[in-house]
């Protein structure tokens, strides 16, 4: 009679001590994630990639292709109904050639995102030679901006911002064709990044970040034909480039 007491006490006794440890942990926060997808439209017309797809036109009257868009992202800021905000330590990197860049997720977030921020491109003090070396998606290799200081002060290395490529018929003619290299980066050690205002939308889930390619050419008017190919070291090309990136983007949710 005893025994059966005491086995019944110990058994209470251990009810009471795992109700008390569940009790005293706090319950798991909730987290939150953002689903990005990235879209390239020339006007109304999603991007199709090819040298040969030459159904493109801008205001210069440029009949033009699109091959492939390569840029950075740096300086993702994502805002939240709350007023709070996140800075991302990290940056992101879209490349055409490779599908899963265009498909980011941001994971375990406070909650829903309803705004964001980002920079096209490295600021002066993040864009440096061999930064990012170790970097995924072969970003080192593919985004390098050329270090030739000494010989040419335009390049003084780091990263390109930014890499749109294709083939334009040259001045209207529908022959002959010439590649053209639409690369911006810094030259003579200034910033040509562009650093966004926040885009604010519903706070949701998924967002697609959507670029329109011809509002690079459009205002004020880039002329290929009169650039050509090579624009790197052309201060008079980066900056129209730079004036006119400040509307390539828009930001939806789902």
């Amino acid at each position: 009679m005893i025994f059966l007491i005491k086995n019944n006490f110990i058994r209470i006794l251990f009810v009471l001590v795992v109700l008390l440890c569940f009790s005293s942990c706090d319950p798991e926060e909730e987290t939150f994630s953002l689903n990005i997808e990235f879209k390239h439209l020339v006007d109304d017309l999603e991007i199709v990639y090819s040298n040969d797809n030459m159904i493109y036109t801008n205001t210069a009257s440029d009949i033009y292709s699109v091959r492939r868009l390569l840029y950075v992202l740096s300086d993702v800021t994502l805002y939240f109904s709350d007023g709070s905000s996140l800075l991302l330590d990290d940056f992101i990197f879209i490349n055409t050639d490779d599908s899963e860049t265009l498909f980011q997720t941001i994971y375990d977030l406070p909650g829903l995102c309803s705004g964001i921020s980002f920079r096209l491109g490295f600021s002066s003090e993040n864009n440096t030679d061999n930064a990012y070396v170790n970097s995924s998606d072969n970003f080192h290799l593919s985004m390098l901006w050329p270090n030739l200081n000494g010989t040419n002060l335009a390049f003084q290395g780091g990263y390109h911002y930014m890499k749109l490529e294709g083939k334009y018929y040259e001045n209207g003619q529908l022959e002959p064709v010439a590649f053209y290299n639409t690369h911006t980066g810094p030259i003579n050690a200034e910033d040509f990044s562009i650093l966004y205002p926040a885009f604010s939308f519903t706070p949701s889930e998924n967002i697609t970040i959507e670029m329109n390619v011809n509002n690079w050419y459009n205002d004020p008017t880039y002329s290929m034909v009169d650039f050509g190919s090579a624009i790197m070291g052309n201060i008079s090309a980066q900056t129209i480039l730079y004036q006119n990136g400040s509307n390539v983007f828009s930001v939806k949710s789902e």
